[in-house]
């Protein structure tokens, strides 16, 4: 049996809009076992929330229930996204919590010094949208619901925008600002989310990790192996890997925090 991974990240799973491919998540949680567990953003879509009554679906309450047992066990740390703005104000104004930020550094089994956020933070012209292109996106997330609601046996309308050249511009030029970010932070590489557009690969001497997300298909999450590899595996069962090309040594932690990592 093979060892449990050292860590997982998982972003823009979106609980409660309806839009949430539960059922894979769930599946694919059970079937690749971590130490421990970092949510990088948009978990929940509270922004949603108070605009219409959040609806579970029963995988859905299943991954929460899965995530809170991992936080009792202190295996979990949430960075939160830009549709959790309302725990964002609460962070702001609260005294210290120790497994819930904004950021983090993450120190990976072969030293690689990885910054780790959500990626909507960043002000930079890479993430701002005009007019017509945030109607788009509306109507994609409207399209999206109905898409899972009815189960439809069609491509993903989030997908296929994504495909677009458009969304394709978009996406390259949210990581490249990602990675000017960890440039100008002096570490070897960013771990973000928020654009929906899941990455695994090195540029320009840094390791650009993006987690993707869960509102269509496949679905992905990233992990760092028992031996120091990392992985992005997808609802299918697809697995893309990256070695690092040097190793050093690492610390062990047995409960996680968000001044640990």
């Amino acid at each position: 049996m093979s060892l449990p991974h050292r860590c997982l990240f998982l972003s823009d799973v979106h609980l409660g809009t309806g839009r949430t491919r539960a059922r894979a998540l769930w599946t694919l949680l059970q079937r690749e076992p971590s130490e421990r567990v970092v949510l990088v953003g948009d978990i929940l879509d509270l922004t949603s929330w108070q605009q219409r009554h959040p609806r579970f679906s029963q995988f859905e309450w299943q991954v929460l229930q899965w995530l809170l047992q991992r936080h009792r066990a202190g295996e979990l740390v949430w960075l939160l996204g830009n549709h959790e703005q309302p725990l964002r104000d609460w962070l702001g104004t609260s005294a210290a919590c120790s497994w819930i930020s904004e950021q983090l550094t993450y120190t990976s089994l072969h030293g690689q010094r990885l910054l780790v956020t959500h990626g909507d933070q960043l002000d930079c012209q890479a993430i701002s949208f005009n007019r017509g292109e945030e109607l788009a996106i509306r109507l994609c997330h409207r399209l999206e619901s109905q898409h899972l609601r009815w189960n439809l046996k069609l491509p993903s309308p989030s997908a296929l925008a994504m495909g677009t050249a458009s969304g394709r511009r978009l996406i390259s030029r949210f990581h490249s600002a990602q990675l000017e970010a960890a440039r100008q932070a002096g570490v070897d590489g960013i771990i973000c989310g928020h654009s929906h557009g899941a990455a695994l690969e090195q540029r320009d001497g840094l390791l650009l990790i993006n987690t993707g997300c869960w509102t269509h298909p496949p679905g992905t999450v990233v992990v760092e192996t028992a031996c120091g590899s990392w992985e992005l595996l997808d609802g299918n069962g697809g697995r893309q890997q990256w070695h690092p090309e040097t190793a050093s040594g690492h610390t062990n932690v047995s409960s996680v925090r968000a001044d640990q990592l």
